[in-house]
């Protein structure tokens, strides 16, 4: 062989080199997603400011060169060893305190939550972003309203595959459990009202996020020429207290089919603090031209506090967002227990499947 040689596909070694290039592309960009902006990715210092300082991942601990030790066997040190080892097993996990500047990755392999100490972030399934992420413009993704004001965490914690938020209120807390579930390719978030005052409250919780359904690089080129592909509805289903959806119609048959739901789940014994739920999935009616995430014009011209009126838009809005208010009963020293889930599917027909 090493005289006369051997024969080689040439063009399918071609092929199979177009293909490696195209799946290394893919995962770049990929990775350029998650990180929420492009670095070389050769490069070990921009990379561990990408995984330690922007992520937040915990550094790698150095392990010392091993040394061979002839020790003597002793029954009496084995048995402290496994004494140790128990102990540690049944310690409970410890968990990690993330601040505003910090992220957090939950992830099932293909639906990605990228979460920040805010509450804040951005999902992406399989390379298509599912809410707006853009470098210059805070927050993003899923954003919570009480009585027309944005909250922002007092604490955040991070355990084993979610993250818990607390939010302080004049008349008592909020929290919010947030985590990607292992079965669906979807984001589940559990949020509790506590009043701990003295009368019963009705609060207005709003819950509010713009949507991309396409790769962030077509999207970061003409975000309002992107939008215009995008449909929205709403389901009707006795499961849910409301269920909206958006797709994006084909521009072109090589792009992905991705359908979106955002739905509203109330526990049964919770069911009767619900006084109402409105929608709205058009950015324009809900936050306006010349307002901002933080402030939005929809509880200026609805007076905030008293009542929080959404449009109910749907069809081919715009700019499409996912905006549900729920006006909640919680009783004196009670809480009030609401979850909501933002997912995707390829087919329309199987959004009624995961409710």
């Amino acid at each position: 062989m090493e005289r006369q040689g051997f024969l080689v596909d040439v063009a399918g070694l071609e092929r199979f080199g177009a293909m490696l290039t195209a799946l290394a592309e893919e995962l770049e960009k990929r990775i350029f997603f998650l990180a929420g902006r492009e670095f070389n990715i050769n490069s070990p210092k921009q990379l561990g400011e990408v995984l330690f300082d922007r992520l937040g991942l915990p550094y790698p601990k150095k392990k010392k060169p091993e040394k061979e030790i002839i020790r003597k066997p002793s029954n009496q040190k084995k048995t402290h060893n496994i004494q140790n080892k128990e102990k540690e097993e049944n310690q409970p996990e410890q968990a990690v305190c993330l601040s505003a500047s910090d992220a957090e990755v939950l992830s099932n392999g293909k639906y990605s939550l990228i979460i920040n100490g805010q509450g804040t972030g951005y999902s992406e399934y399989c390379g298509i972003g599912v809410d707006v992420h853009r470098e210059n413009i805070k927050p993003d993704g899923v954003v919570l309203y009480l009585n027309g004001q944005m909250l922002k965490p007092s604490k955040c914690t991070v355990h084993s595959g979610s993250c818990e938020f607390l939010y302080l209120t004049e008349s008592g807390e909020i929290t919010q459990s947030v985590c990607v579930t292992a079965e669906e390719n979807a984001e589940i978030r559990v949020v509790k009202i506590t009043n701990k005052g003295n009368t019963e409250r009705h609060d207005n919780l709003t819950v509010y996020s713009r949507l991309m359904l396409n790769k962030p690089s077509s999207y970061e080129a003409h975000p309002s020429y992107s939008s215009m592909f995008v449909t929205t509805d709403v389901i009707k289903n006795e499961a849910a207290e409301i269920c909206l959806s958006a797709s994006r119609r084909k521009h072109k048959p090589s792009d992905s089919n991705v359908h979106s739901y955002f739905y509203v789940n109330v526990p049964p014994e919770h069911k009767n603090k619900v006084e109402s739920v409105m929608y709205d999935t058009d950015v324009l009616s809900f936050k306006g031209r010349q307002y901002s995430v933080e402030k939005p014009m929809v509880f200026e011209s609805n007076g905030g506090e008293s009542e929080v009126l959404l449009a109910g838009n749907v069809g081919a809005v715009l700019n499409p967002c996912y905006a549900v208010n729920l006006k909640l009963r919680v009783e004196a020293g009670g809480s009030t227990v609401v979850s909501f889930a933002m997912g995707v599917c390829e087919e329309k027909s199987g959004i009624l499947e995961k409710i």
